[in-house]
């Protein structure tokens, strides 16, 4: 069996970002950096059911990519559909079952993460509340974390942080909805929007959790700024290559929003654990496409 084929059907590079969700969301939580008993098995269950949830997604797609992407490895025929539907079950299934192991709250919480990605890439992809789907699915997978901790934080402390994750999700798939083809600049506009605020709403969590990690904002600052210069880039200039190259950005982007959150609950020192993986997704993203 060929392993670069079955590597470009899980996107290594977003896998790395959909490792830091879970993270991120234990240390926002106030887990302890030195968990890793905890933080190990969240990022396993978060890695697989993201690469399940990809590889799904492509045999939903596999007759549209014969058209914009013959060179995915489904419509290239580099892979059968019917195993690469095997292996979408065989990663849903070991995802889940470490979840279970983890804590019985953890294997909720990703069931549920479940059911949305399922949905997601059979029915409401093609719909109108497909930003918010995929957008549901990130804030899930940040929660696996939020959730992990005994005894359970607050409630808000779960929601406004997977609220802000939501929002930010949903506007990148937003803004990649037409990146096979020419995007519409009023589309591109409001995706930056929902973007921007996402970003710049962390500020308004420091009170909430008390912090005392003023030095965030300058860093949450630099972040809307980047975002907002790749963003205007593609809404200048919306050609497929342009947009897709923004996506591809800001899909990494994700890491520094998660790092951020961690920043303005738990400090700089903690915040470096998930910012320090943009060097792996850096590196895979030489070598495979992130979308």
């Amino acid at each position: 069996m060929r392993i670069r084929p079955y590597l470009e059907l899980i996107r290594p590079p977003n896998l790395v970002t959909a490792a830091a969700d879970p993270l991120a969301g234990f240390l926002v939580a106030g887990g302890a950096m030195h968990r890793y008993d905890t933080i190990v098995p969240l990022m396993v269950v978060s890695v697989c059911l993201y690469a399940a949830g990809v590889v799904l997604n492509d045999v939903c797609d596999a007759q549209r990519d014969r058209e914009s992407r013959p060179e995915r490895p489904i419509p290239s025929g580099r892979i059968d559909a019917r195993h690469a539907m095997r292996f979408a079950c065989l990663l849903f299934a070991v995802g889940l079952t470490a979840a279970w192991i983890t804590a019985p709250i953890v294997g909720g919480v990703a069931t549920s993460l479940i059911v949305a990605i399922v949905s997601y890439d059979t029915v409401l992809k093609k719909t109108i509340l497909a930003p918010g789907a995929m957008g549901l699915c990130r804030a899930l997978n940040l929660s696996l974390g939020l959730c992990a901790m005994d005894p359970l934080p607050s409630t808000w402390v779960v929601v406004l942080p997977a609220a802000l994750v939501w929002l930010y999700i949903s506007s990148v798939t937003l803004f990649a909805r037409a990146e096979s083809g020419v995007s519409k600049s009023p589309v591109l506009i409001a995706a930056l929007v929902g973007l921007t605020t996402a970003i710049v709403g962390q500020a308004f969590l420091h009170p909430l959790f008390g912090s005392r990690h003023i030095d965030q904002l300058v860093f949450l600052a630099l972040l809307a700024a980047v975002s907002v210069r790749r963003g205007y880039r593609a809404i200048k200039d919306p050609r497929p290559a342009v947009v897709q190259a923004a996506v591809g950005a800001l899909v990494i982007g994700l890491l520094f929003f998660d790092a951020s959150l961690v920043w303005m609950a738990n400090g700089p020192v903690a915040a470096a654990l998930p910012a320090a993986l943009i060097v792996p997704a850096m590196l895979l993203a030489r070598f495979f496409r992130v979308s």
